[in-house]
């Protein structure tokens, strides 16, 4: 009887020597709900080896029979056995998700191929014009005006975050005709000073971060060829919105993923899903690179020459469309654009559309290129990942 296992593992948390406070409450509640007096309690206690909690005991059972009578009224029409809710366990998530998307994107193998998925035609890094419009191109997709944008010069940078030099408004950053740094940090911060984890007064610090707006994708064992086919198998099946996918300059395509979480534990449990889905493959070269998958870590930024490489880091995909003040988390202005600003904002996806998106994610059919839905939830489009996964 589960009433009566669960009785037992509550004893033997109780005779524990440290844990008997805790175990006071499970203990009698298991105890009520399996009809057992308080005296039968005692006697139990006893033989596992406690005998000075009686009057505790007492007590405790006295507030779990009132607890199981409730229940049971509430729950199950009377009947104090089945008061306890039974919950059923979650499906383990399929481990060889990147594989399956390295399937479906089998016929892309380069970069070159890859750029052609873009949504929006991407200039080619040809010389120092077309590298700064990769730039801000990028920049005016991850960041929207006013935010407050970190960029070091290069991975070796320790610079701390100084407002005025390497931590600017977008504005001032798109007002540059060149010498970007090699790092971008994809969410914002709010300018003001913060401390770090050991106390340290920091600008750039996690609890700095304005939006907790977008995560990094990035694999460090996967071959390049193997990265594109992952990639168009990501874009074409409707999965989490991606923003921009650059090539590193070296071995990796960095891809920015859209994710809109409200504050830093909503983040986390974002985090903790998405390395539950794309980093539990048995073999290490099929995970993503569970570091990057922190808020404060940086990106390659698009049209930068690396350093020590001496290659263009290259944009290859960029989303149709800006952040807007909603998805900012702020309000909007309360003066319309002018009728001549035509850019478009981002705008929440019906119901039905996001439904037909992720209706066909597992099946791998190859569909249009969708344009990712800012505002989202992201505990939203993981559930329409598992819905589509029942539906294949």
């Amino acid at each position: 009887m589960i009433a009566r296992a669960k009785f037992q593992a509550a004893l033997d948390v109780f005779a524990t020597p440290g844990n008997r406070w805790g175990g006071t409450s499970a203990l009698t509640y298991w105890a009520a709900v399996c009809g057992m007096d308080a005296e039968a309690v005692i006697d139990a206690a006893h033989r596992a080896g406690v005998r000075s909690r009686d009057s505790d005991l007492r007590r405790g059972m006295v507030s779990a029979m009132a607890k199981v009578t409730a229940n049971a009224a509430r729950f199950a029409g009377g009947n104090s056995v089945r008061c306890f809710r039974r919950h059923t366990p979650k499906p383990p998530q399929p481990t060889d998700r990147v594989r399956r998307l390295i399937e479906a994107g089998r016929d892309v193998s380069t970069m070159e191929a890859l750029r052609e998925l873009s949504p929006v035609p991407i200039p080619r890094a040809t010389d120092a014009h077309a590298y700064l419009r990769q730039t801000k191109s990028a920049l005016v997709r991850l960041f929207a005006d006013g935010d407050i944008v970190n960029i070091r010069t290069d991975k070796a940078d320790r610079t701390p975050a100084t407002p005025g030099a390497n931590l600017c408004p977008l504005a001032d950053w798109m007002r540059q005709t060149g010498g970007h740094g090699e790092i971008v940090r994809p969410n914002p911060f709010t300018g003001k000073q913060g401390n770090t984890a050991d106390g340290k007064p920091s600008f750039g610090a996690k609890n700095c971060i304005a939006a907790y707006r977008h995560m990094i994708f990035e694999f460090d064992e996967l071959p390049l060829a193997d990265q594109c086919r992952f990639w168009a198998g990501f874009i074409r099946c409707g999965k989490l919105p991606l923003v921009t996918l650059t090539y590193s300059g070296g071995k990796s395509l960095h891809g920015v993923v859209r994710v809109n979480a409200p504050d830093a534990e909503t983040w986390a449990r974002c985090r903790a899903q998405i390395i539950e889905r794309y980093a539990a493959d048995p073999d290490r070269a099929y995970r993503l690179d569970v570091q990057a998958l922190n808020p404060l870590t940086g990106c390659r930024l698009a049209g930068v020459v690396r350093k020590d490489t001496g290659k263009v880091q290259e944009l290859l995909y960029a989303c149709e469309r800006r952040i807007d003040a909603a998805e900012r988390g702020t309000p909007p202005p309360t003066q319309h654009p002018p009728e001549s600003d035509t850019r478009p904002t981002e705008r929440s996806m019906p119901i039905d559309r996001l439904l037909s998106l992720y209706s066909a994610a597992f099946d791998f059919a190859p569909v249009p290129p969708k344009e990712p839905d800012g505002n989202a939830p992201f505990d939203e489009l993981l559930a329409f990942e598992e819905i589509s996964e029942s539906m294949a």
